[in-house]
């Protein structure tokens, strides 16, 4: 392990904010506390950010460590360096680091484009070429694949879920977005409000999820709810069907509030909304009613 002094780095800004990416695996270190003797690898990368008097948007530094050195490098360079490690890692562990997407493979060249995100702050669009991560193929190999066969072996890798690096606090991504939940989707156009009211939904995980705007962050939970029914309105009369699973917005209020667990089986009235990201979700929750 080597050990940095990141007050030391001469870019210009004088924040405290720095984030980490560990290039071995692409563990992500969202808050760095001991800056004087910052630990880190070869090729990780270290990015430093400041919003400066009169900017509604962060200026950001890239650095990397090289023989042992922080180095200042640009955007560029630290997508390259990702680039390479990232195929070294697939190709090591026949999987995808965390919060990793396979995003397409470009015609003509074959070369495979990914999304690493591990925090809305953080988004890098990773080119890898198709010789650094397909075992045995040379150039006229390389050719014969077609970008199907590619696609298809990339869709089919399996995604680490947690963060090796995550730190108390740190977001987790345990849950995955629900596309389609026809009852409910069909109970939301019925109310004629895309009001819908679950009974007896047990809650089967807690994710900690933050969203960030103008540097401001938000923190909220995700909750995936199964089983239970589900109905337009709490009125007894109303017809209740059941549904299978459903993933739910809370808010970080609301969940001191209602102290809610897993295992806690809750009625609730939200909202459904189709997320770009989250997908199907039912927010706008003001009150829990824990049933056990």
């Amino acid at each position: 392990m080597i050990k940095v002094n990141l007050n030391e780095a001469d870019d210009e800004l004088n924040s405290h904010w720095w984030v980490r990416i560990r290039s071995s695996d692409f563990a992500f270190q969202s808050r760095i506390p001991n800056q004087e003797q910052a630990e880190g690898e070869n090729e990780d990368i270290f990015i430093h950010k400041e919003i400066l008097e009169g900017d509604r948007y962060p200026t950001i530094r890239y650095h990397t460590i090289l023989d042992e050195e922080l180095l200042p490098i640009d955007g560029k360079d630290a997508r390259e360096i990702l680039a390479k490690k990232m195929a070294e890692f697939i190709k090591k562990n026949n999987r995808l680091p965390f919060k990793t997407e396979f995003k397409s493979v470009s015609k003509g060249n074959h070369k495979i484009n990914l999304k690493y995100s591990p925090n809305p702050n953080e988004n890098f669009k990773l080119v890898l070429f198709p010789e650094w991560v397909l075992d045995g193929k040379n150039t006229e190999q390389l050719n014969q694949i077609s970008v199907d066969e590619i696609a298809e072996k990339f869709r089919s890798l399996p995604t680490d879920s947690t963060n090796p690096l995550a730190m108390s606090g740190d977001p987790t991504y345990t849950i995955k977005p629900v596309p389609s939940a026809p009852i409910i989707e069909q109970i939301a156009t019925e109310s004629g409000k895309e009001s819908v009211y679950i009974e007896n939904g047990e809650i089967k995980t807690i994710d900690l999820r933050k969203s960030y705007y103008m540097g401001n962050e938000t923190v909220y939970y995700l909750i995936r709810v199964k089983g239970g029914k589900a109905a337009t309105d709490k009125k007894k009369d109303s017809l209740r069907r059941k549904f299978d699973k459903i993933n739910v917005k809370c808010s970080e209020n609301a969940m001191k509030k209602y102290k809610l667990e897993v295992g806690d089986v809750v009625n609730f009235t939200g909202k459904l909304k189709n997320d770009k990201k989250l997908k199907l979700i039912i927010q706008n929750v003001r009150k829990f009613e824990k049933i056990k």
